[in-house]
């Protein structure tokens, strides 16, 4: 069954399913991309009215824009599609022009996203921001004698190495996350 709630303002839709012999309900709620795509063009709408210099835009994308997805990134895995559109975004916002009309991207978004000393503006991707909180979040597994590091440990290695561990149908999204950044942090 799937539920519709308003949360924090915003509608989300919960998916409940009964689970195990005993009834038990599980609960997984699902927060579209829209709302964060939305916060995002609200915050560019209202800086449009103001006459902003070329190094202002950079300023805020660097500083407000690029700071919007960050919890997003720290605990889901959005999808791909949805950090190409945020970053369409912040490049129309950069070379867009005060009357709104496109204007041409002298270089590509990639390219923008190098330190300064390479040529770029020293934009963050946000892809490697998903995969630096990913590595973050592999480290805390590794390192850390927390609950939810032993509850991992205990439900998926049962003693053996996590990179031997193959990923099992009912992995959750977070073991699934550790696996697959697991490799490129052992190595």
């Amino acid at each position: 069954m799937i539920y519709t709630l308003h949360w924090n303002g915003t509608l989300v839709n919960v998916m409940c399913c009964l689970s195990g012999s005993s009834g038990g309900v599980v609960a997984a709620v699902t927060i579209t991309s829209g709302c964060l795509l939305e916060k995002v063009r609200s915050r560019i709408s209202g800086w449009a009215s103001r006459l902003l210099s070329p190094g202002g835009r950079i300023t805020l994308i660097r500083s407000v824009l690029s700071s919007l997805p960050l919890y997003l990134l720290q605990i889901l895995k959005p999808p791909k599609a949805v950090l190409k559109k945020l970053e369409s975004i912040f490049a129309r916002f950069l070379w867009d022009s005060k009357d709104h009309t496109h204007r041409l991207h002298w270089k590509r978004w990639k390219d923008l996203c190098l330190p300064t000393e390479e040529g770029g503006l020293g934009f963050r991707r946000l892809q490697d921001l998903f995969d630096t909180f990913s590595l973050k979040l592999w480290w805390l597994f590794r390192s850390q004698r927390s609950l939810w590091a032993q509850f991992l440990r205990g439900k998926y290695c049962q003693g053996t190495h996590p990179i031997l561990v193959s990923v099992p149908y009912y992995a959750s999204p977070v073991w699934r996350r550790l696996k697959l950044i697991g490799p490129q942090a052992e190595s």
